[in-house]
């Protein structure tokens, strides 16, 4: 495939790692994480579009809006794969109506 074909392709999937803590960069909160695939396919044009846009994904997966500021480390396994469903949420893979 060509650089623009599989860009257009990872749109359509996104993966779910099952040991989220190996995946989630250590350096990015939450929110920063969960952002990453709509600002990488430019999904909103200002950055209060797509927080509001994060907090609604974090509630859908029940994380607490409290940790949208926290980082993986601070989480126990199970919201660390929450946030990972929610990073996949976002660009609507597989045809998913959120």
């Amino acid at each position: 495939m060509k650089k623009k074909q599989l860009h257009a392709y990872r749109r359509e999937m996104q993966m779910i790692f099952q040991d989220p803590f190996s995946f989630l960069d250590p350096r990015k909160s939450v929110m920063e994480i969960i952002a990453e695939p709509l600002i990488i396919h430019k999904r909103f044009k200002s950055g209060v579009e797509r927080n509001a846009h994060v907090e609604h994904l974090m509630d859908i997966v029940g994380i607490s809006r409290r940790f949208a500021n926290s980082y993986p480390h601070e989480m126990d396994g199970g919201r660390r794969q929450r946030v990972g469903i929610a990073r996949a949420l976002p660009l609507k893979p597989c045809s998913a109506d959120f």
